[in-house]
């Protein structure tokens, strides 16, 4: 098994049963699955389908204090696209009611000017590319397209919340672009993630109503809801 040769198992319950025991209970079963952001398969085959360093020439990643605090796949990846998709479908198998897709973007911190996405030419997402749209866009949705074809139940994603209140291409969550191939998104409307001249006239309480109310409005016009 790929994911076990990965080592991306780990043992800490019966899923199937737990599913079961949670639906018998009245309640809906959102299974979530961090995509790119990956410490397993970054480091699977001496990070050969890791985002890659142009001036280190060795696997990218974000550090702190000496330490690699973040480990990210390359969109592009086909091998990606597959392996986090047979994780879907098997939770999809085991009766979950939804897949909910997780950091599906690229990197916003560390030093990602020095980022090389070595499967960009050879994407699936590039042959119909539009030269216009940033193609981490076009990689994203490639990707989501591919999952909604293999996947019967809804799929959700989680954008940055800023990402819902203007249209953009930022880490390549175009909401307008992604909603096409996706039943839920989730713009997570922290507070924290704006800046603070953002409503900076509103003390906490109401700027995060603010935030809440009129961030989820707009992103249902992005996507074309209403």
């Amino acid at each position: 098994d790929l994911h076990a040769e990965v080592g991306a198992i780990r043992g800490y319950f019966g899923a199937t049963r737990v599913i079961r025991t949670i639906q018998e209970a009245g309640l809906y079963v959102i299974a979530r699955i961090v995509v790119f952001k990956d410490r397993q398969l970054y480091g699977y085959q001496d990070g050969r389908y890791a985002l890659w360093d142009s001036r280190s020439n060795e696997p990218w990643g974000v550090y702190r204090d000496g330490e690699q605090i973040e480990h990210w796949v390359d969109p592009f990846s086909s091998f990606v696209w597959d392996y986090n998709i047979a994780i879907a479908r098997e939770l999809e198998a085991r009766g979950v009611d939804e897949i909910q897709f997780d950091y599906i973007r690229t990197p916003s911190d560390g030093f990602v000017r020095n980022i090389e996405y070595r499967y960009r030419d050879d994407s699936p997402a590039m042959d119909a590319a539009d030269p216009f749209v940033d193609d981490r866009v076009e990689a994203l949705a490639a990707f989501l397209a591919r999952a909604r074809s293999e996947i019967d139940i809804p799929i959700g994603i989680d954008v940055f919340g800023f990402n819902g209140w203007y249209r953009m291409g930022y880490l390549g969550q175009d909401i307008g672009a992604l909603s096409a191939h996706v039943d839920v998104i989730s713009p997570m409307l922290y507070p924290s993630h704006f800046a603070r001249e953002f409503a900076a006239e509103l003390p906490y309480v109401p700027r995060a109503e603010v935030l809440y109310r009129e961030g989820v409005a707009r992103a249902r016009r992005i996507a074309g809801e209403y």
